[in-house]
């Protein structure tokens, strides 16, 4: 396993993916963010807080917390984007391509526990089409206007 050593904290030894499983509930907690209303945390979002840190004691590998905790936040982008096309009848492309992407990491890891030859390469494929994504989050925001579509049902005359 590596380890990061930190010069300051000799004695602290913290694996790799036990620091990304720390931060991974913050972005589930992210994906329900509103600005406009108060700060709130809800049952969901506390049940899976403890989850995650209640697994980090449980489950060694520290890659299948990651997988749970992803799939959880793509669950989490699907059920928003549904949400936002059933009551409002408009559909944002960022939502859209966060969905994709966090579907791209859940089989990034899914592919990356398998541990094939071929699985490494396949991994590094999604990790560059990853990047591609990331170029794009860097380049639009949420609110751009350009990227919210109204959606208008047909109707038959």
């Amino acid at each position: 396993m590596r380890s990061i050593n930190y010069s300051y904290f000799p004695n602290i030894k913290l694996k790799v993916e036990l620091i990304a499983v720390i931060f991974a509930p913050i972005l589930f907690y992210a994906i329900g963010i509103d600005r406009q209303k108060k700060f709130t945390i809800n049952k969901l979002e506390i049940f899976v807080f403890v989850l995650t840190y209640t697994l980090i004691f449980l489950i060694d590998n520290s890659n299948i917390i990651l997988l749970v905790i992803h799939t959880l936040i793509t669950i989490r982008a699907i059920f928003k984007i549904i949400i936002a096309l059933h009551h409002h009848q408009k559909i944002n492309l960022v939502h859209l391509v966060l969905a994709f992407y966090m579907i791209s990491s859940v089989a990034s890891l899914i592919i990356y526990l398998n541990g094939d030859h071929q699985s490494m390469i396949l991994f590094f494929i999604n990790l560059s089409f990853q990047t591609l994504i990331a170029i794009f989050f860097s380049i639009f925001r949420e609110d751009h206007p350009k990227l919210t579509y109204i959606i208008t049902p047909a109707y038959k005359d």
